[in-house]
């Protein structure tokens, strides 16, 4: 258990995420997936109309996700606000140029995704994903771990890091452990 200390969330997080071939699948596809889910939750229409950038399912998702990793992580979490806002800006260009058509193939390469994750996770990890076990933490994790890997090969408080990365391998061990005996989730 690692409650919900920032160091303490990361590590779950990482301890599903440590062999290096599996990392880059997820360095990959998460952002392929954070792309798709937002385009396709585009279609709710717009809430409200600001210059721009239209508030819509898409912006309120990217809102509230940038919102927990804020509070997680101030610095990196608004090191993410201008990537986001032009991902949203570029998204609400996309459905408004290719409607459905954009949709579909976002749907289609979300499939691909996750496919290619799961694979990872089998062939790479040998074990089964994190949102197996925490579902919510997951989806709300994955995008931030990404930017936290982008940030970390950056230098980026490498204190935070060291400490992130001996939860994980501690977590890593112990269910090792637990596998050996039989009493692995």
């Amino acid at each position: 258990n690692h409650g919900y200390s920032r160091v303490g969330v990361a590590a779950c997080y990482r301890s599903y995420h440590h062999d290096p071939k599996n990392v880059v699948i997820h360095l990959i596809f998460i952002p392929v997936l954070t792309f798709t889910s937002l385009l396709m939750a585009t279609t709710t229409g717009d809430f409200i109309q600001l210059p721009y950038i239209p508030i819509n399912g898409a912006a309120l998702i990217a809102g509230a996700y940038l919102l927990t990793y804020f509070l997680m992580e101030p610095v990196a979490g608004a090191s993410m606000i201008p990537v986001v806002g032009a991902l949203l800006w570029h998204l609400n260009k996309l459905h408004a140029e290719y409607g459905a058509q954009a949709i579909l193939v976002a749907g289609i390469v979300n499939v691909l995704a996750w496919i290619a994750q799961f694979i990872g996770h089998g062939v790479f990890e040998k074990r089964a994903p994190a949102l197996k076990d925490n579902l919510v933490q997951a989806f709300l994790l994955a995008p931030f771990f990404v930017w936290f890997e982008l940030l970390f090969s950056c230098g980026y408080r490498p204190e935070l890091y060291e400490r992130v990365e001996r939860q994980a391998v501690a977590a890593i061990n112990k269910y090792r452990a637990e596998q050996k005996n039989g009493k692995a989730k």
